[in-house]
């Protein structure tokens, strides 16, 4: 976009800006000609665009180098970084342009932030003066105390949070021989009691459904020979009929029918 803008005369940049701008940052540059008290087309008379650029990236923190610089220096922490590694952040930091952090606090942050070997190989931090001093002492310790060099502080408050892992426990393994041994409680080999078993559930026995039908049908029975139920069986057998096709002239032994498939009657017959 800003590209796009200075293809046009100086005087019309801040104006080609506004047609290309929508919502919010046309509303503040709107805003921004209300404060002079005059037009967009005559905000180039009151303000430059170098003024205009550095309102801008005030506003919507485009490319704020300083900013950024100050929020890592407030959040950052030696932690696991190697001293060397950690010494040329903060050369890098305090060489921001625009980075107007005074020394005291530069300094306070530098020895509150580091490692606890570190710390105290530099010494007293009152007594730099400069920040390069503090990076020169680094430097030198890096070269001749291997520990300060190395060291790792843990500090858990500029860590992560570790998520919470449940215990494991100890399943023991309980033999089932008999429901003595699962109601006791095992003891450890020092006398302490491990755990208190609860009492041992009865196992349920699984039927097979072809029995459960046999027994509900009576197979096997007496009466199952002659295809017939037993309340028939019993009717015939206490009126003395043939078992076989309920007639009474002649005994069951004797039925001409006996062992022959039925043919049903037909519905229309007579007899």
């Amino acid at each position: 976009m800003e590209a796009s803008c200075r293809t046009v005369p100086a005087n019309d940049m801040l104006k080609a800006l506004y047609l290309q701008l929508i919502g919010g940052a046309q509303a503040w540059m709107n805003h921004l000609a209300a404060t002079h008290k005059c037009t967009i087309a005559e905000l180039h008379t009151h303000i430059t665009w170098k003024e205009f650029e550095q309102l801008w990236f005030t506003r919507f923190m485009v490319c704020n180098v300083v900013k950024a610089t100050m929020n890592e220096v407030y959040a950052c922490s030696q932690g696991n970084m190697p001293t060397r590694d950690w010494t040329t952040k903060w050369q890098k930091i305090v060489t921001t342009p625009g980075f107007d952090l005074t020394f005291p606090n530069q300094r306070s942050e530098f020895f509150s932030r580091s490692c606890a070997g570190l710390r105290s190989a530099l010494g007293n931090e009152y007594d730099y003066t400069t920040f390069q001093g503090i990076l020169d002492r680094a430097n030198l310790v890096i070269q001749t105390d291997d520990k300060a060099a190395n060291e790792r502080q843990s500090q858990p408050h500029y860590g992560a949070k570790q998520a919470y892992q449940r215990p494991a426990h100890n399943n023991a393994v309980i033999s089932e021989e008999t429901d003595d041994h699962h109601a006791a409680a095992a003891s450890s080999g020092d006398g302490g009691i491990v755990a208190a078993l609860p009492p041992k559930r009865p196992k349920r026995v699984r039927t097979n459904k072809a029995t459960q039908e046999t027994a509900a049908t009576g197979a096997g029975q007496s009466w199952t020979a002659y295809k017939i139920t037993k309340e028939v069986y019993d009717l015939r057998q206490k009126y003395g009929y043939c078992l076989w096709c309920n007639g009474v002239t002649h005994v069951t032994a004797q039925c001409p029918e006996k062992g022959k498939a039925r043919v049903p009657r037909p519905a229309n017959s007579g007899n």
